[in-house]
């Protein structure tokens, strides 16, 4: 029952923020335009999804809608295993294969999570501009028609996140809407916490029963609170005896175990709703790490791997920027036939025909020789 009174409170809270015009964080909120007009309606059926498997389709089509984006994802990221799809209704079957098989180790968020997540709502074209691994924007979103994605990254346990991710094909979002959606992030937070809360007490699920993380939490006597599916699938009792013996005098750490395996544990804070103070122990198979190369030196690695010329390695590193050959001409100093004639030969190097294919093989090369 004590659940169920938070959601009337949040319930309540949206009637207040639809009534009121005011914000969860207390400044004045601006006005919303037309296009948020179904936001708390939405926001309604993402509360009424809390604690079961429509949650996260739920949480993604409200942004998505309230943002004017057609795309969007859901992906879980943790400190040890590859991302994992929980909604996918942006990338297709090829692009998503693509990614789980290597590229995701060139996902900036896949960065931030493993070396300290700093802002909770952001875009890519913020991170393009401040960043320096650009080519990852320029060469992997252009491919996918991406232009920009608006990023609301939730806090779990553990150092898994959960990114809810829309994306946009011809328009960046602009300052008002990174307002908004840093407006909304408590509430969003607060709604997906009661979530993941639900799904631990057992209501209509079981917390992380989803995913490749075998998850277990005690309390601060050493009883149990939860085990997911998968740690009472593989994680013995003489394996959890042994792995509790390691996390016994320490407040967090990371041990790797026998076949390949690493387990890290933290301490739970005093207002977790399930186990305050006690502790959380994530089992996990480690995945190839992010790789972190600035561009000047992707470039150099697939110029010498091909051994392109000088001019060959300019052209490439323009056609990963996504510049047109006109633009490439004017910048280079040669004329449009010059530089087709450069192209034509650099593609019947490279044995490609398509400029997709140039993205797909820079990036293979450069992750296989990492």
């Amino acid at each position: 029952m004590q659940r169920s009174g938070k959601l009337r409170l949040l319930e309540r809270r949206l009637k207040e923020i639809d009534r009121d015009g005011d914000s969860l964080s207390g400044r004045p909120a601006p006005a919303l335009a037309p296009e948020f007009d179904g936001l708390f309606e939405s926001l309604g059926e993402v509360a009424e999804a809390v604690g079961s498997a429509r949650f996260y389709p739920a949480m993604a089509e409200c942004v998505a809608k309230s943002f004017r984006a057609d795309r969007y994802l859901a992906i879980r990221y943790a400190r040890f295993s590859r991302p994992e799809f929980l909604v996918n209704a942006s990338m297709t079957e090829a692009a998503t294969e693509d990614y789980l098989r290597s590229y995701y180790r060139i996902d900036p968020l896949l960065r931030m999570v493993r070396t300290g997540v700093e802002r909770n709502v952001l875009t890519f074209d913020q991170l393009r501009r401040s960043g320096t691994d650009t080519l990852y924007y320029e060469a992997m979103y252009r491919t996918a028609e991406i232009l920009d994605e608006l990023v609301i990254l939730l806090p779990t346990v553990g150092g898994i996140w959960t990114a809810i991710c829309v994306d946009r094909a011809e328009t960046l979002f602009d300052e008002r809407e990174i307002d908004i959606a840093e407006r909304l992030y408590p509430l969003l937070s607060k709604l997906h916490g009661l979530h993941v809360e639900r799904c631990v007490f057992g209501w209509r699920g079981g917390y992380l029963d989803d995913s490749q993380i075998a998850f277990m939490m005690i309390d601060t006597e050493g009883h149990v609170a939860l085990r997911n599916a998968l740690w009472k699938s593989r994680v013995s009792e003489a394996r959890e005896e042994r792995i509790r013996s390691l996390a016994e005098a320490q407040a967090s750490g990371c041990e790797k175990l026998d076949e390949g395996l690493v387990v890290h544990w933290e301490t739970l804070d005093q207002q977790n709703a399930v186990a305050p103070g006690g502790k959380a122990y994530l089992l996990e198979e480690p995945s190839p790490g992010y790789v972190d190369l600035a561009e000047n030196e992707l470039v150099e690695k697939f110029a010498e791997i091909h051994q392109l010329t000088p001019k060959e390695k300019e052209i490439v590193t323009r056609l990963l920027k996504g510049q047109p050959p006109a633009l490439i001409a004017e910048q280079m100093g040669l004329t449009s036939g010059t530089v087709r004639n450069h192209k034509h030969r650099l593609y019947n190097k490279l044995d490609i025909t398509t400029e997709r294919e140039l993205f797909r093989l820079f990036f293979d090369l450069i992750i296989a020789n990492r």
